[in-house]
């Protein structure tokens, strides 16, 4: 599926014909996560994190599921990562400080 939708993403990226955007990947990612299938939106995820480096949401995304799958290490970091980028969202911090039992 990866090696699909990056080969998708590579012939049509700026086409229009599929959309890209790190607002829609995020969808999916959340859509996944919503019914339970956790381990795929953190792949979904991560691969936005990797397209935009920049962003806050897709490392909140891998947070808010590992922390669904009980693996509250790694979603301590995915929280951090957030965080770091954005110190500004408050939820973030809070939920960080929750989990690091702050």
């Amino acid at each position: 599926s990866i090696a699909q939708f990056n080969q998708l993403r590579t012939d049509y990226d700026n086409a229009g014909a599929y959309d890209f955007r790190e607002q829609e990947m995020n969808v999916v990612g959340e859509e996944l996560a919503a019914e339970g299938h956790h381990d795929d939106a953190i792949i979904i995820f991560r691969m936005n994190a990797d397209r935009f480096p920049e962003s806050p949401r897709p490392w909140a995304g891998i947070g808010d599921s590992y922390e669904a799958l009980g693996q509250m290490n790694e979603a301590i970091k995915a929280y951090e990562k957030a965080v770091e980028l954005s110190p500004d969202q408050q939820f973030l911090t809070r939920r960080l400080a929750e989990l690091k039992g702050e």
